[in-house]
């Protein structure tokens, strides 16, 4: 999971080359089981997040959309994370973010 996370991610010092998947408008992350035991669900912790987290940052601007969504996965958004997200939100980025087909409640800008 996090390998696909640091591919989106533009190499750090490479501000002016092309993101990767331009047009990815969205991105659905439905259930991950570990590879030690199959039975067992795994989370993503706030330092798995943080590629993700930075290449929004980087890609999203003022009107633009995305939607994240997570089911069957622990999600830890640590409040680092969560300040970050919520800057975008404040910045005019139309972002979605849902976990088990409900949106967080703490994206929204107060």
């Amino acid at each position: 999971m996090v390998s696909i996370f640091n591919t989106l991610r533009l190499p750090k010092g490479t501000i002016d080359q092309p993101v990767c998947l331009p047009l990815l408008k969205s991105l659905m992350i439905d259930s991950c089981m570990t590879e030690e035991d199959g039975d067992m669900l795994c989370e993503l912790s706030a330092t798995d997040l943080e590629p993700l987290v930075e290449t929004l940052e980087h890609r999203l601007s003022k009107d633009d959309t995305f939607k994240l969504e997570f089911s069957g996965i622990g999600v830890d958004w640590s409040p680092k994370l969560q300040r970050k997200l919520q800057s975008l939100v404040a910045k005019g980025v139309r972002l979605e973010l849902i976990e088990e087909s409900e949106p967080v409640h703490w994206l929204q800008v107060r």
